[in-house]
């Protein structure tokens, strides 16, 4: 995630953040509750050019799901 979504934001390239973001929120693990929709909030947000928005919605995001994502997810292959 980090080089598919930290890169674009670090430059603020917020197209390339929007479609990696709608690429996350399509391939949620399963179980992950808002993860999808979290996903779909930060990828509007940067259509609109909002980057705060954008941040929080990784945030909340983050908030939500790191600590157990990095549990049961690591290491697993990433998403296409």
């Amino acid at each position: 995630m980090r080089s598919r979504l930290g890169a674009p934001l670090a430059q603020r390239d917020l197209a390339t953040l929007a479609n990696a973001l709608d690429q996350l929120g399509a391939s949620a693990p399963e179980g992950y509750e808002g993860w999808a929709e979290q996903s779909k909030a930060g990828a509007e947000a940067a259509r609109a050019g909002d980057l705060a928005k954008t941040r929080a919605a990784c945030r909340s995001c983050h908030e939500a799901h790191r600590d157990r994502y990095r549990k049961e997810r690591r290491g697993a292959p990433a998403p296409p």
